[in-house]
């Protein structure tokens, strides 16, 4: 008879050990499961943000618009058409400032109510004083239009290079919302 406990007791040691794998597994599981639930996209976070009229572009579907869209900081001259499904955009952009080390813009596509429906985040060329010539500041670009799309706005975030009294970049920025 006292065999059995001790038989029982290494028994409940072994379920013990595989419930506590289990256990470990199904953790390990739902852990992996969440960080990958957690990087799927919904779309933009800016989906659904309502552009104010002074910020959007109009898409004429027929030919060729040309405007500029000026900022305190930046100005962007621009010429745009549409052909097929794709808003082609090109021009050109000038900031307040000398040395760009870098400037990431951003296109909403807008719907007849100025709502946000889809962005194409983009870099721009690093503009910089080259031997006292200024490096490319153009660009020529493709993005997919939606359907629903009337207009576009622009976005950037940039910094400038090395320079002021601490030596520090300056950030610049602009949010069409």
């Amino acid at each position: 008879m006292e065999a059995k406990p001790a038989r029982l007791k290494g028994m409940v040691r072994r379920n013990g050990r595989s419930l506590q794998n289990i256990a470990v597994i199904g953790i390990a599981a739902l852990f992996v499961w969440g960080m990958a639930a957690g990087c799927q996209t919904t779309g933009s976070s800016r989906q659904g943000l309502i552009v104010p009229k002074g910020n959007r572009i109009m898409i004429q579907r027929d030919g060729e618009s040309t405007g500029t869209f000026a900022t305190r900081n930046m100005t962007v001259n621009y010429t745009f058409h549409v052909k097929g499904d794709k808003l082609m955009v090109s021009g050109t952009w000038e900031t307040r400032y000398r040395d760009i080390d870098r400037l990431s813009m951003t296109l909403f596509d807008l719907d007849a109510d100025g709502v946000v429906i889809d962005d194409h985040p983009f870099f721009a060329r690093p503009q910089r004083a080259v031997k006292g010539r200024v490096m490319d500041n153009r660009f020529h670009l493709e993005f997919e239009l939606p359907v629903e799309a009337r207009a576009f706005s622009i976005g950037y975030t940039g910094r400038s290079g090395l320079g002021g009294t601490e030596g520090y970049g300056r950030v610049f920025r602009h949010s069409p919302f």
